[in-house]
């Protein structure tokens, strides 16, 4: 009997050791699950802020080292190319405390071919909301019928149509700019201090180079941190002249409204003389990135 009520107290003691155990785990598990919850909502909040949707968007990039817009990307080492595969474009935007430079090279040559002799446009929107109102228009479309033949798009021939072009893209227009609007050689000054030109680099790679000052823009200051949205358009070319019969199905016609002032969009790749990728030729395309004015580093 005695053995029995001492095994009864044991397991009393058990129980209550138990009891207190189970609470301190209870407890420990409320704690957890609160600093849980605190980094779960303090990470959601900071991502709420790095992110607005739409348009990709960057922070903005310091331009150290002083560029001229000479058609060379020299100046532009560590600027950190990105790359738009759908207008085979590689770019940079960056910024000092005046300007916004702006970089855009591609070395695929039916991209070249659209860029030259289609015409690119060049779109700043200080609201950061890709509004195609402020542009620089350069090359001006020279409204080329390609010849839609496979002996006119081979490489030496590609190459040559495009060096011609390019001897003649020397004009260019700005529109939307709080000063400045107007046509321009590539060689002449504009009253909101805008510059712009393209060249070829030693590899062959089309180079295209703008300045835009910050005063061009906008009568008020622009400051560190704005969001300001950049888009290039390169416009599709005419519809080509036949050479034997080779009609491409579904090639579009040669109706370009309102593109006397460049415009423009993307340049495929060569897939052959009726591939789909000679269609991207005649094809609009345009990418839009915001980035947001960076401070001197």
């Amino acid at each position: 009997m005695v053995a029995a009520s001492f095994e009864l107290v044991a397991f009393h003691q058990l129980l209550h050791t138990a009891r207190i155990d189970l609470q301190k785990f209870i407890a420990m598990i409320q704690r957890s699950f609160f600093w849980f919850l605190t980094i779960l909502l303090f990470t959601a909040c900071s991502s709420s802020k790095s992110t607005t949707g739409g348009t990709s968007e960057s922070s903005g990039k310091w331009q150290n080292e002083a560029v001229v817009a000479d058609g060379k990307n020299n100046e532009w080492s560590g600027s950190g190319l990105e790359y738009d595969k759908n207008t085979k474009l590689a770019y940079a935007v960056t910024n000092d405390a005046t300007n916004i430079y702006v970089l855009l090279t591609t070395t695929d040559q039916m991209t070249q071919a659209k860029i030259l002799n289609a015409g690119l446009s060049l779109y700043v929107d200080p609201s950061g909301k890709n509004k195609e109102i402020t542009s620089i228009n350069y090359p001006l479309s020279a409204e080329t019928k390609m010849p839609f033949n496979r002996q006119a798009t081979e490489k030496q021939d590609m190459q040559k149509i495009n060096a011609d072009a390019l001897a003649r893209a020397n004009q260019y227009t700005l529109n939307g700019f709080f000063t400045g609007d107007g046509g321009y050689s590539v060689m002449q000054k504009n009253n909101g201090g805008v510059s712009v030109k393209m060249g070829y680099s030693a590899s062959k790679e089309l180079v295209y180079e703008a300045i835009i000052p910050f005063q061009a823009l906008s009568k008020d200051k622009i400051n560190t941190g704005k969001n300001i949205a950049v888009g290039f358009k390169i416009n599709g070319l005419p519809k080509p002249d036949m050479a034997g019969g080779d009609r491409p199905s579904g090639s579009r016609g040669s109706g370009r409204g309102g593109r006397a002032q460049g415009g423009g969009t993307r340049g495929g790749g060569r897939q052959g003389a009726t591939g789909g990728g000679d269609m991207k030729l005649f094809e609009d395309t345009k990418y839009w990135k915001t980035f947001y004015v960076a401070g001197k580093q």
